[in-house]
C-alpha cells in the first residue's frame, strides 16, 4: 500500500493505494474528522490488503479545507462525494 496526497478541485484527497487494485473504497470522515482519521487509517490498512485501494477527503470547513462552518450544507458534501466517486470510476 501506498499513499498519495491529491487535490481534486479544491477538495483535498488522501489515496491509500492497493497493488494492482480491483476498486476503491471511499471513505467519509464523521463530524469534526478529516482525511487523516485514524479509522480510516485502520480501513484502508485492511481494504488495501484484500486488494482495493481507499480515497478518503476533507469535506467542506474540516481538515485542511478553510471554507468557515457556514458554508457547509448536506448537498455541497453530497455533491462532493459524488466528485469523489467520479474520480475513483475513473482513475481507479
Amino acid at each position: 500500500m501506498d499513499i498519495q496526497y491529491l487535490p481534486l478541485g479544491n477538495i483535498p484527497m488522501k489515496i491509500y493505494n492497493a497493488k494492482d487494485a480491483q476498486g476503491a473504497v471511499i471513505a467519509v470522515h464523521g463530524f469534526a474528522g478529516s482525511k487523516e482519521s485514524t479509522a480510516i487509517e485502520m480501513l484502508a490498512k485492511r481494504v488495501c490488503e484484500k486488494g482495493s485501494s481507499v480515497i478518503s477527503f476533507d469535506l467542506p470547513a474540516h481538515g485542511e479545507r478553510t471554507e468557515p462552518f457556514s458554508e457547509m450544507s448536506v448537498q455541497r458534501c453530497i455533491d462532493e462525494i459524488i466528485n469523489v466517486e467520479e474520480y475513483a470510476k475513473s482513475t481507479i
